[in-house]
């Protein structure tokens, strides 16, 4: 997932550009696998969300690319997050596991189904 949100200000015609790449090969600033972006913004606050596709092997990096243009004199302040977030079926699996762990609590503390020696 790629977040990220800030305020640019300076003249018109100043842009700050982010691009985001998940590489399979974990090579430093690796560029050759999943790419997120480019998400463009031009002056004024900005804020947004992308998602990474689905990352096929491990050990794997991240790498992020900002681009800075100023066509004159201006202030930039901007916080992003590069990160791997886990997929919905991960999810799924982990609450009907947690869903199967508390049915069998609650038989045994109501004491149905109890097994017999």
């Amino acid at each position: 997932m790629l977040t990220l949100g800030g305020t640019l200000t300076g003249p018109g015609g100043s842009t700050i550009t982010f691009d985001g790449y998940e590489d399979n090969t974990n090579t430093l600033f690796g560029a050759g696998g999943a790419h997120v972006g480019p998400a463009a913004f031009g002056p004024g606050p900005y804020s947004t969300q992308q998602a990474v596709s689905i990352i096929g092997a491990s050990p794997f990096s991240l790498t992020e690319v900002v681009t800075i243009h100023f066509t004159g004199p201006g202030v930039l302040s901007f916080d992003s997050e590069l990160k791997v977030v886990p997929e919905p079926a991960t999810l799924t699996l982990l609450g009907i596991g947690l869903m199967g762990l508390s049915a069998c609590a609650w038989r045994r503390r109501k004491g149905v189904g109890t097994p017999t020696r």
